[in-house]
């Protein structure tokens, strides 16, 4: 069985529930991929390079997925700091022997915040250097859509959690291999 290190915000957390009802842990309880969960409510992007950088993995831990920059953006971050952030994410995984996957940042509930994650999922897409894996598909992208799928406006419900990993899990399933 493949372990799976995720680090990310609260949306490889789970929040507003916990870890046993985030998209990732569907790829555990269904999918059998081992997971570690190192989801941190709130944080950045630099926030998660850090985590990176510092949380001791197992050393059987070759893959390693990214999930970050809604905060970022709800910081006002500029979209330049966070890609740069994101490279070095690319050369951590480098220099650490690691496959990465990066998801792409979720559109939101909030409108006017998504031209910003727009513009942030193109410019990772065009980049080289990492398997890209977008959730979007599984929660929509129209107004409604988004609408249904948020708690908050940026944490998915329970139900959008468990598409999301259903809709990973297949994906990721052929990446780890």
């Amino acid at each position: 069985m493949k372990t799976l290190a995720c680090f990310g915000d609260s949306l490889i957390y789970g929040f507003p529930f916990s870890p046993e009802y985030s998209w990732t842990a569907v790829l555990e309880k269904k999918h059998g991929v081992m997971v570690i969960n190192e989801g941190v409510c709130g944080a950045t992007t630099d926030d998660i390079l850090d985590n990176m950088r510092y949380t001791p993995l197992p050393e059987a831990v070759k893959h390693v997925l990214f999930f970050g920059g809604a905060n970022d953006v709800i910081q006002c971050c500029p979209g330049k700091a966070t890609l740069e952030t994101i490279e070095k994410v690319k050369g951590l995984a480098r220099e650490k022997g690691w496959k990465l996957c990066i998801v792409l940042p979720l559109l939101s509930g909030d409108s006017s915040a998504n031209e910003k994650i727009e513009a942030l999922r193109e410019e990772i897409k065009k980049r080289e250097g990492a398997f890209i894996l977008d959730l979007q598909p599984a929660i929509g992208s129209s107004k409604d859509a988004l609408g249904k799928a948020f708690v908050d406006g940026w944490h998915p419900r329970a139900g959008v959690y468990e598409k999301m990993g259903e809709y990973a899990a297949p994906i990721l399933a052929e990446w780890l291999k």
